[in-house]
């Protein structure tokens, strides 16, 4: 099979496409979020998001369900994180750096305590 050959196929297209636009739209993203000094922000959400499925499994949520509880938990980290950069006068590494330990240290404690962890 021939990249010309690859390249017909309308998946791939749009693949491309969508690919370039987020390329696009994360450059951009990106230089705002260095020059706020919130560069981290995708590993503490992240971070976030490993104690927020901790939640979700306490609650016997599995699967699409822990979505329920993820998406506003990080939702509120990401709130705490720019009151903590307004109000705390912390750079904004350092507020996702906090948030981050404490969205982990939550995930390992609810984890451990609920057995779900080998």
């Amino acid at each position: 099979m021939t990249l010309l050959e690859i390249l017909s196929y309308g998946f791939i297209q749009r693949a491309l496409l969508a690919g370039t636009l987020i390329a696009l739209l994360c450059s951009v993203l990106g230089v705002f979020l260095v020059l706020r000094r919130l560069s981290l922000i995708g590993d503490g959400l992240a971070h976030v998001t490993f104690g927020s499925t901790a939640i979700a499994m306490a609650l016997k949520f599995y699967s699409a369900m822990s979505l329920l509880v993820s998406i506003p938990v990080v939702l509120l980290a990401s709130l705490g994180i720019l009151k903590l950069t307004e109000k705390g006068r912390l750079s904004g590494d350092a507020a996702i750096g906090l948030v981050s330990a404490f969205g982990i240290s939550v995930g390992i404690i609810l984890a451990s305590v609920g057995g779900g962890t080998t």
